[in-house]
């Protein structure tokens, strides 16, 4: 079984840190220069970090979340070691805010600026890139009456739709991986080529042995992910960052 923190950021809860001092994990993280602060002395074999980082911090999106450079600072001094124990997730992307400029509300320009940095220093570290698009669910929508700029620019893109046309993540994945000169991971996209948080290459990563072949989860249709995956953290709700897409109500 591999611990994962899919439902809420470890830097907020310490129920997964027994579980990490010896068990395979994957810790999915916004801040991870705090987190890695509890594993400063001793990297570990047996913890995957996914750090996440979209661009969109400090933005309406997510407003909490420690900018781009002091993510991207925390992980430039890593060993290669260390960096293959390192996943850059970029989730979710919204490549339709790349051109939405609403004064006092969100800054495109800045945003797009944002995104190509953090993939041109995954590219540049030989990190494992990791990408997915942003859903927008009722909840969202309902979250983004406040600022009904944004909200009437997105609708343009995404009509009533929970996903960007599939045809606009296609190019959109194609200049990602044009402009990291490698294919990356697709998390939970219908209609893309997906792969799991948990594959054989992190069973590999972390010296998993597999006696037999594991099934698929049933998480959700479009999910990759191998099934021995077990929640650390049992928290379900809006954690700290506040991001404004969070599935918890």
């Amino acid at each position: 079984m591999i611990g994962i923190t899919e439902g809420y950021d470890p830097v907020f809860a310490n129920d997964w840190k027994k579980w990490a001092q010896n068990k395979p994990t994957i810790l999915i993280t916004k801040n991870f220069p705090k987190v890695s602060e509890y594993f400063l002395r001793t990297f570990p074999s047996n913890v995957i970090f996914h750090v996440t980082c979209t661009g969109l911090s400090g933005t309406i999106f997510e407003p909490n979340t420690p900018s781009v450079d002091s993510v991207l600072d925390s992980i430039k001094d890593l060993n290669e070691f260390q960096k293959k124990h390192v996943v850059l997730r970029i989730d979710p992307i919204c490549p339709p805010l790349f051109t939405c400029n609403v004064p006092n509300e969100f800054d495109g320009l800045k945003y797009c600026a944002n995104f190509y940095k953090i993939l041109k220093f995954g590219s540049a570290n030989n990190l494992r890139i990791r990408v997915s698009f942003l859903d927008m669910y009722k909840h969202v929508w309902e979250r983004l009456e406040k600022y009904p700029l944004v909200k009437e620019y997105l609708k343009k893109h995404y009509g009533n739709e929970l996903h960007l046309p599939l045809e606009s993540r296609k190019k959109y994945l194609s200049l990602i991986e044009k402009t990291v000169g490698k294919k990356v991971e697709v998390c939970g996209e219908p209609g893309l080529e997906c792969f799991g948080c948990i594959s054989k290459l992190d069973l590999d990563t972390l010296k998993v042995d597999l006696k037999n072949e594991v099934g698929k989860s049933t998480q959700r249709a479009a999910c990759a992910c191998l099934a021995l995956k077990k929640e650390l953290i049992p928290i379900k709700k809006v954690c700290p960052h506040n991001c404004i897409y969070c599935y918890w109500r």
